[in-house]
């Protein structure tokens, strides 16, 4: 089966990284957040191309090499990089406002895992300057292909003009994560679509299809509601998440042609406009 799932990103360090070191010392795991730009393409979300729309996706490594490179990296730098978009289960420990009580709450860290990286500044930047060099290479600051098939039937909303379709994609993994479990061989990002894609979607494509999508990775925080394990009352805490939004979406298998699609909206405009006409005409 083929496997595709690349994430090219170039960005602004957001932060100093948080470098893991060993007990002699040895740096072995590096984590950090950059700053990216939407290219100007369309993806059918409410936006102009002039919009400055930017995304900090989360960035782990436990690769020595990468991880070395990434303790010397400061605020404001400029990085370039390629790896896969790689989905994790953990354990999130979050503490009861009620009773005190320290819970552990299943979720799911998203982040890119680079393969390669590499510092693209000489000189020290101020924030200014380092937004500036983005904003110029902004049609490749954030990018992601990957090819996948769906975990579910789309979920598909409407409000007012507004078009949206969510849902999970499967995708097998081209490498090995050190960090996992072995028995972990597949990641599975979630799908955001807007417009015209997310109209598509709800029609042609559902559970079991292969998608093979061109779009950019959203990284946002929501609230999470939890019960206490100990006093049993519900609290609120914050949790992230990084979806992909597609530019464009190809169906590959197990799906509605779109041009079947399109023909079958000709032929009822046409028999509207011709029902309409008859009304008119009375005849």
């Amino acid at each position: 089966m083929a496997r595709q799932n690349t994430v090219r990103l170039y960005g602004v360090v957001s932060s100093t990284p948080e470098i893991a070191k060993d007990i002699n010392g040895k740096n072995i795991r590096g984590i950090m957040r950059l700053s990216v730009l939407r290219s100007s393409r369309g993806s059918g979300e409410a936006t102009s191309s002039e919009s400055l729309i930017w995304d900090y996706p989360l960035i782990l490594s436990v690769d020595e090499d990468v991880v070395n490179k990434m303790s010397k990296l400061k605020q404001f730098d400029i990085v370039e990089l390629e790896g896969p978009y790689v989905t994790r289960k953990v354990i999130k420990n979050k503490k009861c406002p009620h009773c005190g009580k320290i819970n552990s709450i299943e979720s799911t860290l998203y982040f890119v895992m680079p393969t390669f990286m590499a510092k693209r500044n000489t000189e020290d930047l101020t924030v200014n300057e380092s937004m500036a060099a983005v904003i110029e290479n902004r049609e490749i600051s954030n990018g992601i292909l990957i090819l996948g098939n769906l975990c579910n039937d789309v979920n598909y909303y409407e409000n007012g003009n507004i078009k949206s379709a969510v849902y999970q994609i499967g995708t097998e993994r081209k490498r090995f994560v050190t960090a996992d479990d072995p028995v972990n061989k597949a990641d599975f990002p979630i799908v955001r679509t807007f417009g015209r894609n997310a109209y598509m979607d709800n029609i042609c494509i559902h559970k079991g299809s292969m998608v093979f999508i061109d779009g950019y990775l959203h990284s946002k925080n929501f609230e999470r509601i939890s019960e206490c394990e100990d006093c049993g009352n519900e609290f609120t805490w914050g949790d992230s998440t990084m979806e992909i939004v597609p530019y464009v979406i190809e169906y590959l298998t197990d799906f509605r042609d779109p041009e079947d699609v399109a023909r079958e909206e000709k032929e009822a405009e046409e028999m509207e406009a011709d029902r309409l006409l008859k009304s008119v005409r009375g005849f």
